[in-house]
């Protein structure tokens, strides 16, 4: 990868983290789509990311064909960066079942992964989960 293009990821990457920080979501989203059709080789967190956000856009199919999506292409080695990754998107993928969910976030936790990753997928609390999930559950029940 040229240095220019490592340039050009981080800074896309900053301001998308700004866009978040500062609730620009229709800019968050154009810059995520932009970064993904540009930089996503070396960078293939950023589809768990996107795949978070589509679930926050309520567009829960895409959301989980995206989790898929990373967890197929994530590098075939061990590393803690791999497996914080994958934890996300099995986190994500398993929010209707408790004991896994809470497996996936409590082994996600305790790995040092890139600071940068962790930025990016960042694990809401137990509480906030649990909250989620009820809320969803009274929507299927309406």
């Amino acid at each position: 990868m040229s240095v220019f293009k490592t340039i050009s990821a981080r800074f896309a990457l900053a301001m998308i983290l700004w866009d978040r920080k500062n609730g620009n979501m229709l800019s968050l989203r154009r810059r995520l789509d932009h970064f993904l059709a540009e930089h996503v080789k070396g960078h293939t967190f950023m589809l768990a990311f996107d795949a978070a956000f589509l679930f926050a856009e309520d567009r829960n199919f895409e959301a989980r064909a995206r989790f898929l999506q990373c967890l197929n292409e994530l590098p075939d080695d061990d590393s803690i960066d791999t497996r914080y990754v994958a934890l996300f998107c099995r986190f994500n993928l398993n929010l209707n079942d408790e004991k896994e969910w809470k497996s996936a976030r409590r082994e996600a936790l305790a790995l040092e992964a890139d600071p940068l990753i962790k930025s990016f997928l960042r694990f809401p609390t137990a509480e906030r989960v649990e909250q989620i999930t009820e809320e969803a559950r009274r929507e299927v029940l309406r």
